[in-house]
């Protein structure tokens, strides 16, 4: 059996009452003066399967709160429930007929690709699962080996299906002056017709995710084959043996740190300054919130540890910048026995520095 789609009822549901349009199996010939809303049935129909927007006339806006359409698929019945002032939010589907809804829990899908927090998918997929169509992802450039793929929507089937008449006899129809969109109508109209392999489709898009993948990886390897030629390393196993000896170093350098920090008696070293500036400068007038001439700011004391610490951390990054790893290993361990040289001669006046 060919899968169809039969729709039975439109509804608007109303502040005051329900406003109905009942259709028949077969041919539905709308037919009315002017002005009367047979354009705007078709444009119900059309937001209820998945249209973005719908324009709405006066008297709709003022007496109707949501649009329902019940529709028969392939012999099931679903009533389809959408806000007509907020084409955003998620479309509701009861699998039964509209005065049957309040026994049934709806199934919730989001209107396009682009809102990805619906609980139940996208109102796309629903349709195409329930019509049996296969969903599938067209080339958006049919004619490049590296080709970005587009999901296969019911609305762009759904677009041959309902034609406005103002599309009728225009080049706009088939997206004839536009070539990327036409490109896709072609590719539709294989799709359509059945002459668009699925097979050959999914395989064009594995090859194509391959060579996008292919592309990553070689601009990445040429990105590190770069740097190490510029650090002066050969290979990614010297720079980590470089870097082994780094934390070898630094952990002498921690165990040194420990031991100094033993042998100090008071953890801070904490430099007297003078509260009162010398006798030659008492009477020296000073701008208003400036400290007297000769008086130095005070200074917190700070852990001769952390002081030795942040000197050898300063050596390091210096000797990095200047030339790379090695650089800055021969000037940390160069310049670090000249601090714990240092270091020491707060612990032993009579020490000497290097």
């Amino acid at each position: 059996m060919k899968s169809y789609l039969r729709i039975e009822k439109l509804i608007l549901a109303g502040l005051r009452k329900n406003y109905i349009v009942s259709f028949e199996n077969g041919l539905n010939i709308i037919h009315g003066d002017s002005d009367t809303g047979k354009s705007s049935i078709l444009e119900f129909i059309n937001y209820l399967l998945g249209s973005s927007r719908i324009e709405l006339a006066d008297e709709v806006i003022s007496s109707v709160k949501f649009a329902a359409m019940e529709v028969f698929i392939n012999d099931s019945p679903f009533t389809i429930i959408r806000d007509i002032y907020k084409p955003s939010e998620f479309i509701e589907v009861y699998p039964s007929l509209y005065e049957e809804k309040d026994s049934f829990l709806p199934g919730k899908y989001a209107p396009n690709f682009k809102i990805t927090n619906a609980p139940d998918g996208f109102f796309s997929d629903f349709l195409m699962d329930k019509l049996n169509f296969p969903k599938l992802k067209l080339k958006v450039s049919p004619t490049q080996e590296i080709s970005k793929f587009q999901r296969l929507s019911f609305r762009n089937i759904m677009k041959f299906a309902y034609v406005n008449q103002d599309d009728m006899g225009s080049k706009s129809l088939l997206n004839l002056t536009e070539w990327g969109r036409y490109t896709q109508t072609k590719e539709v109209f294989k799709y359509i017709y059945n002459l668009f392999d699925a097979d050959i489709a999914d395989i064009e898009s594995q090859i194509s995710e391959k060579k996008s993948e292919h592309a990553r990886l070689v601009k990445k390897y040429d990105n590190v084959a770069e740097f190490l030629r510029e650090t002066g390393y050969e290979s990614i196993s010297s720079l980590d043996d470089a870097i082994t000896e780094c934390d070898i170093l630094i952990e002498d350098i921690e165990e040194s740190l420990s031991e100094i920090n033993a042998t100090i008696p008071c953890p801070l070293s904490v430099v007297n300054i003078p509260t009162q500036p010398p006798p030659s400068l008492q009477n020296r007038k000073t701008p208003a919130g400036m400290p007297a001439a000769g008086v130095p700011k005070r200074v917190m004391p700070v852990p001769l540890g952390r002081l030795v610490a942040r000197e050898i951390s300063k050596s390091l990054v210096w000797g990095r910048k200047q030339g790379g790893v090695r650089r800055g290993l021969f000037v940390l361990s160069s310049l670090t026995t000249h601090r714990l040289a240092y270091a020491n001669s707060f612990v032993n006046p009579k020490s000497k520095i290097f």
